[in-house]
């Protein structure tokens, strides 16, 4: 029975990861603009299947205005839908819409962000690509919202 039961979680196992096919992990830049503010970061994305993709980062946001400038810190995490278009062996496009949480040090905000955008991955081998994404949306805090949008440019690699 022992052997059975052993036999049948090995299966499970290998039958799982032959369907969670387009395993994604990466990194890249990112540059985020929201009304007055100008933001430049970096990122890291996780994809668990085809279809979803996870996101982490973090941002350095400046101001300037008549009375003065500075900046300020955010960590974001992120969770996107999206659906492929195979245009080639090498070309993926893809709209998404996802929401992020983002996280600001100095004033310890929380801003939820509800964002639609599109990307396209480049693959310059079977496994390597270059990820492009643009995403638009709308930021609320404390009953504030404000129009942002971002671009992420990153590297990544397909298991």
């Amino acid at each position: 029975m022992k052997k059975f039961f052993v036999l049948a979680l090995l299966l499970i196992v290998i039958s799982t990861g032959a369907f969670a096919m387009d395993r994604t992990i990466g990194a890249g830049g990112a540059w985020r603009n929201i009304e007055d503010l100008s933001g430049f970061g970096f990122f890291a994305f996780f994809g668990p299947g085809r279809f979803v993709e996870l996101s982490l980062g973090f941002s350095t946001y400046t101001w300037s205005d008549y009375y003065g400038s500075g900046s300020f810190q955010t960590a974001q995490v992120g969770f996107y839908l999206k659906y492929p278009f195979v245009l080639s062996n090498r070309i993926v496009l893809f709209p998404t819409a996802g929401a992020e949480l983002e996280y600001e040090f100095e004033y310890e905000d929380i801003i939820f962000w509800l964002l639609f955008g599109g990307g396209i991955d480049f693959y310059m081998t079977e496994k390597l690509f270059l990820r492009g994404h643009v995403l638009l949306g709308r930021g609320q805090v404390e009953g504030y919202s404000g129009f942002g949008q971002s671009v992420k440019l990153g590297l990544g690699w397909m298991f």
